[in-house]
């Protein structure tokens, strides 16, 4: 982790057999850093978690995809934008 700049949590599941590893980017923009840029990638490895991403990739990718809105949501409720 870095203060203010990355974010990555994981977890394993099915007696280690898979993982998933979310990682969050955030970099200031602007002549000021007044904007965000925030990049967000979601994975999954291991025997489980790759043969979970071989069915399931199109709700994988949606719910990430509905994660960084959601997160990007907040993020402009907070700093009163929107």
């Amino acid at each position: 982790m870095e203060t203010h700049k990355r974010f990555t949590f994981g977890c394993s599941f099915a007696c280690g057999l898979g993982s998933a590893t979310a990682n969050f980017v955030l970099t200031p923009e602007g002549a000021s850093g007044e904007h965000t840029r925030i990049e967000y990638s979601f994975g999954m490895g291991g025997l489980m978690g790759s043969l979970l991403y071989r069915i399931y990739a199109k709700e994988m990718i949606g719910g990430t995809e509905k994660g960084l809105e959601n997160i990007c949501s907040l993020s402009e409720k907070a700093a009163g934008t929107k």
